[in-house]
């Protein structure tokens, strides 16, 4: 048996990929993924994710820098770095102005396909005061590298502030 003796692993450039210290653990510097809420683009007036274009997230807890989170090019576009597996969640809260049968449905694309779908369209009547339905969908895709992964509002009224949030995190 032989033993490699070493606490950081490191590119040619001299760049940290890894770290072990004395208990085990292994710590690496850069971690593929994104995380935020607060979905846009959306309507100012009724506070309503816009449908039918790529979601990014107005407030930004996590990103590698893969994300594209703003109205530039590419907006909502999480091109992958590196081909693995991608572990996706959004939890999207139903407007309280969408009506009981209002049909609510968002979903998850690689490079334009649907993959994970949430849809809600059963709510009891519940007036404008009240908020009702927690759609959330998500689950694990197997990229290449440089597949683009996108969210898109395809119907219904969901509602634009922080109970909504995404996330992407590559797994390995």
């Amino acid at each position: 048996m032989s033993n490699l003796l070493v606490q950081n692993i490191k590119h040619t450039n001299g760049t940290t990929a890894m770290t072990v210290d004395s208990s085990g653990r292994v710590s690496t510097p850069v971690r593929v993924g994104f995380a935020g809420n607060r979905p846009r683009p959306h309507d100012v007036s009724n506070a309503v994710v816009t449908t039918g274009q790529n979601v990014y997230m107005d407030t930004e807890h996590f990103n590698s820098g893969h994300f594209v989170n703003s109205t530039a090019t590419g907006q909502g576009q999480f091109t992958c770095p590196v081909a693995g597996a991608y572990l996706l969640q959004a939890y999207f809260l139903v407007d309280n102005d969408a009506s009981d049968t209002l049909l609510c449905r968002y979903s998850w694309r690689l490079n334009g396909t649907e993959k994970y779908i949430a849809y809600d369209n059963n709510r009891s009547t519940g007036g404008s005061t009240s908020y009702e339905g927690m759609m959330s969908a998500g689950g694990v895709l197997i990229c290449s590298e440089n597949d683009i992964i996108t969210l898109q509002v395809t119907a219904g009224k969901i509602h634009s502030a922080a109970e909504s949030s995404m996330s992407i995190y590559y797994l390995g």
